[in-house]
């Protein structure tokens, strides 16, 4: 901290006779830098009578929030598709921080599970680190769901964030987690099931053309790809 005395010949106006007010002087001293102030003004006439002290303090900040936002599974499978749960660490840095002004909107569709409370999570203190002007927060996703994210932060000076810096997340505000693997599966061949295990070999012959029928359960994701293998005939 830094302790300033200024005279009358500092201030950004000097002190003139108020021209409303008989008596009165006025002068005005501009605080135009980032800081937390505290100060105070004495006065004394020419009799060497003091009107006393006045002390006050406030804060000027012409900074905006800063968040960013680090996924730490980035390991995406079709571009948006997660086998496993999605950590993500949030840093905000604004000198006049405070939780309860951090507003996160997290959607999840076609939910198995419950989904935390993300928004009353970041609203509590107790929830962040705080290092200086840096403030950090964790939460994961777990919940297999289409989840979509989003964050944004006020700081006490109504002053809010232009943007989320993401990195190099992947899929950062969009995704799906998916940590169950497809069950039921079945292949049907002219309406005759086979269990499907690791794969089926078409031990059979057929005079004529076969109808293959593949049913799976994917609640989540769905069916990416099948794989098998054509064999050639035999003259």
């Amino acid at each position: 901290s830094t302790t300033t005395q200024i005279k009358s010949n500092d201030l950004t106006t000097p002190f003139v006779k108020s021209e409303e007010e008989q008596d009165t002087w006025e002068a005005t001293l501009l605080f135009d830098e980032d800081a937390d102030y505290e100060w105070s003004v004495e006065y004394k006439d020419f009799s060497g009578a003091s009107a006393g002290k006045f002390k006050d303090s406030f804060t000027v900040d012409n900074i905006d929030p800063v968040i960013e936002v680090m996924h730490k599974n980035n390991d995406a499978k079709n571009g948006k598709y997660f086998k496993a749960n999605r950590p993500i660490t949030i840093t905000i840095t604004e000198h006049n921080f405070r939780a309860e002004n951090v507003v996160v909107n997290v959607t999840a569709d076609r939910e198995v599970g419950k989904i935390p409370e993300y928004k009353a999570y970041l609203s509590n203190p107790e929830n962040w680190v705080s290092s200086g002007n840096e403030h950090t927060a964790e939460i994961t996703f777990e919940t297999e769901a289409y989840y979509t994210f989003d964050i944004s932060c006020v700081d006490m000076a109504d002053r809010a964030n232009k943007s989320v810096y993401y990195g190099r997340s992947v899929a950062p505000t969009k995704f799906v987690i998916d940590k169950t693997a497809p069950t039921k599966a079945d292949i049907t061949i002219n309406k005759e099931s086979i269990l499907a295990k690791k794969g089926v070999a078409f031990e059979k012959f057929y005079k004529s053309s076969v109808k293959v029928k593949y049913s799976v359960n994917c609640d989540i994701s769905g069916l990416d790809n099948i794989t098998y293998q054509k064999v050639d005939s035999v003259n």
